[in-house]
């Protein structure tokens, strides 16, 4: 009898030896595959991450603008030049200085696919060369001025690369603009000196612009647009007034003027 349960005794622990065995493999094979199924999810998830990060940033670079552009050619509609070419020589400055009687940098931000609001400062200058050895009078021999431009704007999609723009805003320019009114002679000689006039210049206005943009890749915009500014206030009216007066026999009963049309020329970078 004795023998009998040693043996019923052995066979019952290696039954329960077997058993436990099977559940501790089981339990590893288990958590092993819990460790796969948790790493698969979280590849899935940094990818998920990572294409939402990606689109995020693609979505903001189509937001904003920074760009920088020249006014190539200007009317004041005031008989002054209207082609940018103010440079004193072949020799001096950057470009040779063709285009710095004219240029600015604006932002741009857009609102949705078709609207955007913008911000613009440019910087223009211009001397009327010729009317001195001409003699001429009541006309604008010079002007500088500094115009800030806040607005809004449209666009038609032409194609995946070219878009129509339309809109506007209000300005504010400052600066100042030289009137030459007569003429007189240095004493003993024939030599002519000019009497000029100076206004200082802060008005306020409106503008309107229209153009086209072209898009080669995301982050570049080349572009060509034409502004129109109009100016409802002007400031000064002393000086104003005293021109169109007949200031010593010559009445400058044109001035001011008020508009400032532009043909521009730009490249945007787009983030």
């Amino acid at each position: 009898m004795a023998k009998r349960n040693t043996i019923s005794q052995l066979l019952a622990n290696m039954r329960s030896t077997h058993f436990t065995t099977d559940n501790n493999i089981n339990r590893k094979t288990v958590c092993i595959s819990y460790q796969k199924i948790n790493y698969s999810m979280l590849k899935k998830s940094l990818f998920i991450l990572l294409v939402g990060l990606l689109a995020s940033t693609i979505t903001i670079a189509q937001k904003n603008r920074i760009s920088i552009y020249s006014g190539l050619f200007h009317n004041y509609f005031d008989g002054s030049p209207m082609l940018n070419v103010n440079y004193h020589s072949d020799e001096w400055g950057f470009f040779k200085n063709r285009f710095f009687s004219s240029f600015g940098i604006a932002y741009q931000r857009k609102l949705n696919s078709k609207s955007s609001i913008y911000i613009d400062v440019d910087y223009r200058t211009n001397e009327w060369k010729h009317i001195f050895p001409n003699l001429e009078t009541n006309a604008v021999q010079a002007r500088e001025n500094v115009t800030a431009n806040l607005g809004y704007k449209r666009n038609f999609m032409l194609s995946k690369k070219f878009n129509f723009i339309y809109g506007g805003g209000i300005n504010f320019r400052r600066g100042h603009e030289s009137i030459l009114v007569s003429y007189g002679k240095f004493i003993g000689t024939d030599f002519y000196h000019s009497n000029s006039v100076s206004r200082n210049v802060n008005d306020f206005g409106l503008n309107i612009r229209t153009g086209i943009e072209y898009t080669p890749v995301k982050w570049l915009t080349l572009y060509s647009k034409f502004n129109l500014i109009g100016f409802f206030f002007l400031d000064d009216r002393e000086t104003i007034d005293l021109l169109q007066r007949d200031y010593e026999g010559y009445g400058y009963s044109e001035y001011p003027h008020r508009f400032d049309l532009s043909w521009r020329f730009g490249v945007g970078f787009n983030f």
